[in-house]
Formats: structure tokens, sequence, C-alpha cells
């Protein structure tokens, strides 16, 4: 989050730069099978003509294991585009988070060549509070969020999925963000698609949040 101090050798090629054992960075990880784990997650689903979990809100867990070099790969995201760019990808297709993904792609090279499609960028912390706030305020197609409820109230739902995802504590996350489809999960009519993906650097979780709508 810090500025960086670049020099000369900033590494830019995450499968030459880092030694990270990416087969075995993933302890564990499960779905989130209930929206009222998380209020973010209910208000979505009101509004959600694809019944939330699972068709229009797909929900995942995992935790990492310590691993220096991929910490170190984390602290550099954020001010080197060239890793930035192929971090989720690499990310989702190299580790055993694809065995969480067989809805989206069924082999690794398609997966990996979906994800680089979304486009995942890195949203920097002060901007997450915003990006999700007025996702959610304007959520909707026939019926809206925005509708029923104050920019404050979106506002106060998701200053609460922080605190419950990342402690709300800008310095221990990471987010990267996604507009639009990566994989066959999302709903071919949809218009609002989004994946937000968030690192708890000291618990040394991520969650998977995906969005998509239908009419």
């Amino acid at each position: 989050m810090k500025p960086l101090i670049y020099s000369s050798n900033m590494p830019n090629d995450i499968a030459k730069d880092f030694s990270i054992e990416w087969e075995n960075l993933i302890v564990s990880g499960h779905e989130i099978e209930h929206e009222i784990e998380f209020a973010y997650l209910e208000e979505i689903k009101k509004y959600c003509n694809n019944g939330g979990i699972p068709k229009g809100i797909c929900a995942k867990v995992f935790e990492y294991r310590e691993d220096a070099e991929f910490e170190r790969l984390l602290s550099l995201l954020h001010g080197l585009p060239f890793l930035e760019k192929k971090f989720i990808s690499h990310l989702f297709s190299k580790t055993a988070i694809k065995t969480f993904l067989k809805e989206f792609e069924q082999h690794e090279l398609d997966l990996q060549k979906r994800i680089g499609q979304g486009e995942f960028a890195y949203l920097n912390s002060f901007s997450i509070e915003g990006e999700l706030s007025h996702y959610l305020y304007r959520y909707g197609m026939y019926q809206h969020f925005y509708e029923h409820n104050t920019a404050e109230r979106a506002r106060e739902i998701t200053v609460e999925l922080m605190k419950d995802v990342f402690d709300n504590n800008l310095d221990n996350v990471i987010c990267f963000t996604a507009q639009g489809p990566w994989g066959k999960w999302f709903d071919e009519h949809s218009c609002s698609d989004m994946t937000f993906v968030f690192f708890n650097k000291k618990e040394r979780m991520i969650y998977l949040f995906c969005f998509s709508h239908s009419d």
C-alpha cells in the first residue's frame, strides 16, 4: 500500500521472479452457502433475479499458508502493472483454488485465459468502501436497492462487510475487482456482472465474491 521505491531490478514476471510453491500455497477452501453470513449478500439477494446463491451470487473463502515470497509479491502488486495484470489469473489457475472454480471453467488453461480476459485490476484500499457502496446502491433490475434504501444505508452495510472480511483495516487488505464475466458461471443476459477478491493479510484469507444478474 505504501508508495514503492523503484529500482532497475524490480520484478516483472510472477513465474520467474518469485520462488512460490503455488501447488501448496492454498491450505483450504470452502463455499459460502448462505447469504445470511454477510448482510451485503443478503441485500444483493433481495434484488437478484437469479435467486442469490448459487446462481446470482458465488461466494468462496480460501486460506493460504505463510510464505515469505508470496508476501513479497503481495507487497508489490499495487505499484507494478506487469505483476498486477497477471496476478489473479496465475493465482486462480496455478493453485488449488482452481478446483473450486469448476463452474467457471473445467480446465486450467481455459480458466487462465478466461480470467485474463476478465481484466482483474487492483483497487486501492481507500476506494474499496466507495466501490462496494456504489455497486450495492445501484444493484437490481426491476427493483433496485436505492428504491428502498438510502445511500447511507448502502455505506453502513458495506462497512459491516469490510469489518467481517478484513477488520476494516486498510493496511490489512488487498483488493482486486473485475467488471464483466470471466467464466461460464455468469448469466449470459446479465448487465451487472462484478467480482471482488479480498486478501486479509493478517489471517491469510482470500474472499471471492461474484455477482451476476438475469432478466
